[in-house]
């Protein structure tokens, strides 16, 4: 029960009870006050619900994607369809208080709950209201307008009454992008001709021959019928895959122990690296895919225009919020590697326990590519394909939208 229902209802508790005391006292005037407070109670109540049930409540939003620093404008529509005019009306709209707001005749309101957009109005029946706002979009992340509380009161301000509506609105805002040569990276410098040697694989449905057994085939692949015609070991040869796949392992965690806190700067850097690498990807004609340390990031492995824009949104909706250890996630998500997979792993933090995983891991011949986005020095391993991309003033011009579908 909210508090608008308990005031309610301690109200008509007091107006029945001093009823009941006139009533008692054989008091004519205190029966007769009472009796008129109650009536008026009544018709109010009536009133606000009445206009409850005609009003309509409607918000849309010019564009739903958006770069950071672009504005877009957001629509509030409200209408009563009904024949009592509506003598005050509030309206509550939740937003980010990261977003700015400007434009219309309105009030930002500030709470333990949230912030909201606070609106005012009056309604005569059938009247339909549109008020149009610019967000300013600072910075990358997924936001929600809504949901909104709408408060309707009576004439002479007696009766309130509330409505939550649960509907809201979903903005997504894309993580900068960077030119490779603005970042001054080339891609050879990162996985030779784009790892044309390194990510071809062998496609095990495309056979095409045997060949003689050597140190470290998988037994799997050994060729039983070949084997006994030619008295030793013969293993399958299947022909290489044409299909590149690459997928970004985003570390998410700046410090350890988490408690320590998140530096939010470096992990939106970490994001825009993972996407502007994975945008240039896409665009050689590479299938990528996202795995991050925020619990809900999991982009499957794809290519083509339609996994750039999912590349794009799903970067845009990750949290910077994580619990994993770094070298706890790298080695979880090596254990998950798809077979014919190229695996780089994009950290802001390099420690002992990391590159101890690391080298462990190219030690069993995972292709796996590291690059290190902090803007903190460290011991970088030419032997572990380790690459520095550290943020700087010269790094800070936002790419357009170029290769965007």
């Amino acid at each position: 029960m909210d508090r608008a229902t308990r005031l309610a209802e301690i109200k008509a508790f007091l107006l029945w009870t001093l009823l009941f005391i006139g009533v008692v006292a054989r008091q004519g005037a205190l029966v007769l006050f009472a009796a008129a407070l109650l009536a008026f109670d009544y018709v109010a109540s009536r009133w606000t619900k009445w206009n409850m049930a005609s009003l309509t409540y409607r918000q849309r939003l010019s564009r739903r994607q958006v770069w950071p620093g672009e504005t877009i404008i957001l629509t509030f529509e409200i209408e009563n369809r009904g024949f009592v005019p509506v003598s005050l009306l509030e309206t509550y709209v939740e937003i980010s208080d990261v977003l700015g707001v400007s434009g219309g005749i309105f009030k930002t309101v500030s709470s333990l709950s949230g912030t909201f957009i606070h609106n005012v109005f009056r309604l005569r029946f059938w009247e339909r209201l549109r008020r149009h706002y610019r967000i300013i979009c600072p910075r990358r992340g997924k936001y929600l307008f809504g949901p909104t509380e709408v408060v309707v009161t009576d004439p002479f301000g007696f009766v309130t009454n509330r409505k939550a509506i649960t509907e809201t609105t979903s903005l997504l805002v894309y993580p900068k992008l960077y030119d490779l040569e603005e970042l001054d990276i080339r891609p050879r410098a990162l996985m030779g001709d784009w790892g044309i040697k390194s990510f071809i694989h062998e496609d095990p449905l495309r056979f095409v021959g045997t060949r003689e057994y050597r140190p470290g085939d998988p037994l799997n692949r050994i060729n039983w019928k070949a084997t006994a015609k030619a008295g030793q070991h013969m293993v399958h040869v299947y022909e290489p895959s044409a299909n590149l796949n690459v997928q970004f392992i985003l570390n998410l965690t700046t410090n350890e122990p988490a408690w320590h806190g998140i530096d939010h700067e470096e992990a939106e850097w970490a994001i825009s690296v993972t996407a502007s690498l994975g945008l240039a990807a896409l665009n050689a004609g590479l299938s990528v895919g996202v795995l991050a340390s925020d619990y809900d990031t999991n982009l499957p492995v794809g290519s083509g225009e339609e996994q750039v824009a999912n590349l794009l949104e799903t970067l845009a909706a990750t949290s910077t919020f994580s619990l994993w250890r770094s070298h706890m996630f790298l080695e979880h998500a090596l254990e998950n590697r798809t077979f014919g997979t190229t695996l780089v792993f994009v950290t802001p933090r390099l420690g002992a326990e990391v590159s101890a995983a690391i080298l462990e891991a190219q030690a069993r011949g995972v292709p796996l590519k590291v690059v290190y986005t902090s803007s903190k020095p460290a011991e970088l391993q030419a032997d572990c394909g380790m690459l520095w991309i550290r943020k700087g003033d010269e790094y800070a011009q936002q790419s357009d939208s170029k290769g965007v579908a």
